[in-house]
């Protein structure tokens, strides 16, 4: 269970809570964002979403690859200090477990100067809980759907190797019953 510290209202992220996760290490780790889905939106710049489903916010005033440097600083002790690009901080994180999302920022939104996509980088084994994630974000957000059609915008997918796969991942109800097959 999401151990919560602070619950706040944001004006840009709406409810949102300061929570712990542990680091490599197992030392606390305090970071921003929802500890379920069901506040979240694909309207954030993007998050980094852990084993358990909880959804840290990337924050609108920070480039994504000095988000990440900072994140994977922090979440390896102080171990690794480099500075990482987006891409390749990114595919760091997700090979750390975790599902990465790179989304859009309000200004992409607001100006229509979108011309590329949104991304997942996917963790060498996606947990049932990032799945359930995934799938609430990309169907709870109607109000995008009329901004996605009209710049012809697709999710994309890269693996923890960093390439680009061209699938979906597994649903929910795909995982259960790939497992409750008996093997051949």
């Amino acid at each position: 269970m999401t151990r919560i510290l602070k619950e706040l209202k944001h004006p840009l992220y709406g409810k949102i809570s300061y929570f712990i996760i542990p680091t490599e290490s197992g030392n606390d780790f305090q970071v921003i964002g929802y500890p379920d889905v069901k506040d979240a939106s694909l309207r954030i710049p993007g998050y980094i979403i852990t084993k358990e489903g909880e959804l840290i916010i990337i924050p609108e005033s920070l480039y994504h690859a000095d988000y990440f440097s900072n994140f994977i600083r922090l979440y390896t002790d102080g171990k690794d200090n480099n500075m990482y690009d987006t891409n390749t901080g990114a595919l760091n994180i997700a090979n750390k477990g975790f599902l990465v999302y790179v989304g859009l920022r309000n200004n992409d939104i607001y100006n229509g100067e979108i011309s590329g996509n949104i991304l997942f980088y996917l963790p060498p084994e996606l947990t049932k809980k990032q799945l359930k994630v995934y799938e609430k974000l990309m169907t709870n957000n109607d109000e995008l759907k009329h901004f996605f059609d009209s710049n012809k915008m697709e999710a994309h997918f890269i693996d923890c190797g960093g390439e680009l796969v061209d699938k979906i991942p597994l649903s929910s109800d795909e995982i259960n019953e790939k497992q409750n097959r008996p093997s051949r």
